[in-house]
């Protein structure tokens, strides 16, 4: 499928939650995938359930390269797109906080608080209470 015809099936399938330059800043496309047209990262939204640090990076590790765990920055400009636990919208969960690349690989580890009280929270790995996991990836269309 050409670039062109991707890009269109991704903006028909695309819903509001920030705008870039007039376009639409995200939009899914099937299989789970939210792309972000700012940043040229896409995203997946894990499963709906609480899960550990263990857990989390289980799953993205399932997904293969390349994803992996978002950082701090990047699950921050998520909420400064107006991302929040209370508007998902494309990335629409049950959870507060995402788990995210930590300082080292011991407990604790970071998560990132889309409550907006928060910036960096160090929770234990084996801490699930609300936690979900987000992977990202650099877009395959850049």
């Amino acid at each position: 499928m050409k670039m062109d015809a991707i890009r269109t099936l991704l903006i028909m399938a695309s819903v509001t939650a920030g705008s870039a330059g007039g376009e639409e800043r995200f939009a899914a496309s099937p299989g789970g995938i939210v792309s972000d047209f700012e940043t040229g990262l896409d995203w997946m939204v894990g499963p709906d359930r609480d899960m550990d640090w263990e857990e989390a990076n289980a799953w993205i590790s399932s997904l293969g390269e390349p994803w992996r765990m978002p950082s701090q920055t990047e699950l921050q400009e998520l909420m400064d797109a107006g991302i929040t636990y209370e508007s998902w919208g494309l990335f629409e969960n049950g959870g507060v906080w995402v788990w995210s690349t930590g300082t080292d690989s011991v407990s604790p580890q970071w998560l990132f608080d889309f409550d907006g009280h928060r910036e960096g929270w160090f929770y234990p790995r084996s801490h699930a209470t609300y936690e979900r996991a987000f992977a990202v990836r650099r877009s395959s269309r850049d």
